[in-house]
């Protein structure tokens, strides 16, 4: 089982598990053909462990897909490079930015829409804002808090108009700058940060606590300090596996479907931070994961 000691203290709905399982391997494959660190399948002689599905990494995202592929049949395993489950998510306020009407913003007579979720966020985006992305994501924001509830992360029919986010048990607030100018006069406000009902900001804690544990329950096989390493490939670019640390040792897993990288946070690589965030590289403490190394980026 899966206890508060094993996580780190402090779905597209429109998207079949079948064909999330389908899209795997193709995903995969896109993914190495933009790196190069990838090693040919005739370079691992056999695998020391097999699997349907590899999900790499422990945050909210791969226990997500972890679910969703398991519930598709597929045999899962995850992995964590740390000894410790939950990722920087469990670190985290465990705030989900959702929207449209949602359940909860119907139950607390909240009046949202996809368009004004839509405004919002394309504002908040920057200069360069991927805006079909946003479409889909606004489009799906109600089902995806669906998700949620039916994987069992409580949430409190309770609102609060209190800047950042709760202290007590409240799960439904204004996140984000909408009530601020210009937003306010460009999208009509409404709260949207959803947030499990328990005080103290523990709410990525409980969120990873009932993800992980709804995994164990279908059956999907966790291993912490199991560190990814290099993909393997097959010789038409689809991935076979990937090499990993286990104990200190170097060791292959074979899968038969297809790979999740779900370990692409990078805030304590320096390197990466420079590079790809620069306006972040001079904070004096770094709020992540230790684990948060940039693996998934730097593998594919």
């Amino acid at each position: 089982m899966v206890d508060r000691a094993d996580i780190v203290s402090k779905s597209n709905a429109g998207i079949s598990r079948r064909s999330l399982l389908a899209g795997l391997g193709a995903t995969a494959a896109a993914t190495v053909a933009a790196g190069a660190a990838a090693l040919p399948r005739s370079a691992v002689s056999s695998w020391d462990i097999t699997t349907d599905v590899l999900i790499a990494g422990s945050g909210a995202a791969g226990v997500s897909a972890a679910i969703e592929a398991r519930q598709a049949g597929a045999d899962v395993l995850l992995i964590e490079s740390l000894a410790r489950f939950g990722g920087s998510s469990a670190m985290s306020g465990g705030v989900v930015y959702a929207g449209g009407g949602t359940a909860l913003q119907k139950a607390l007579k909240v009046t949202d829409s996809a368009e004004e979720m839509y405004r919002f966020i394309s504002l908040a985006g920057g200069k360069h804002p991927s805006l079909d992305k946003i479409q889909l994501y606004c489009e799906e924001s109600a089902a995806h808090f669906d998700w949620l509830v039916a994987q069992g992360v409580p949430y409190s029919e309770k609102l609060t108009t209190a800047k950042g986010l709760p202290m007590g048990d409240e799960s439904l607030y204004f996140s984000g700058t909408e009530l601020a100018w210009p937003a306010r006069d460009l999208a009509t406000p409404a709260p949207r940060g959803h947030v499990p009902g328990v005080p103290g900001m523990n709410g990525g804690r409980r969120l990873m606590q009932v993800l992980l544990s709804r995994a164990e329950a279908l059956g999907v096989s966790l291993r912490a300090g199991v560190a990814a390493g290099r993909l393997v490939i097959e010789s038409d670019g689809r991935v076979a596996g990937v090499l990993v640390t286990i104990d200190g040792q170097r060791q292959a897993i074979g899968v038969n479907r297809g790979i999740v990288l779900a370990c692409g946070g990078f805030i304590h690589n320096r390197q990466m931070l420079q590079q790809y965030a620069p306006e972040l590289y001079d904070c004096s403490v770094p709020w992540g994961n230790a684990g948060d190394q940039g693996d998934g980026i730097n593998m594919g």
